[in-house]
């Protein structure tokens, strides 16, 4: 009957791990927003809204969901059409950028890296929180270079 000890403590291991995993997620999904914030702030210090120029306007709408409205503003300095708006969403272990324009959706998980370690993965390999930033808002702060 040993074995079902055995399969015991390794699903209780999984579970353990799974809810490690979990946390530590949520620590790089905030580490994450926290650095989306500081690039779009960047952004704009260096491209400040004016007239007959694109900007970029942050919406943190809830924990889990930021938005990034890219639109020209026209002669008179009023906003006018949007360029593109990338909807960034955590759903763990998931993190999303869906964007207006016809540019596929940017996905990115959470997972384990090749030490065993909790980071964001892209195409199956472990990221830095500054290129996961880059991966999802390149596409509505540099649309012209894809």
């Amino acid at each position: 009957m040993d074995w079902i000890n055995d399969l015991a403590l390794k699903r209780e291991g999984s579970l353990a791990d799974a809810q490690a995993l979990s946390a530590k997620g949520d620590a790089l999904w905030e580490g994450l927003k926290e650095l989306m914030l500081a690039v779009h702030d960047l952004y704009m210090q260096r491209y400040p809204a004016a007239a007959d120029r694109d900007e970029v306007e942050y919406e943190n709408r809830n924990p889990n969901l930021q938005v990034f409205r890219r639109r020209h503003r026209d002669a008179q300095n009023q906003p006018a059409a949007e360029i593109c708006v990338a909807t960034v969403s955590f759903n763990a272990p998931v993190v999303t950028a869906t964007y207006s324009t016809q540019r596929p959706p940017a996905l990115l998980t959470v997972g384990r890296d090749n030490e065993g370690y909790a980071a964001i993965l892209y195409n199956g390999k472990s990221v830095s929180l500054d290129r996961a930033a880059e991966i999802l808002l390149r596409p509505v702060l540099f649309p012209d270079f894809p």
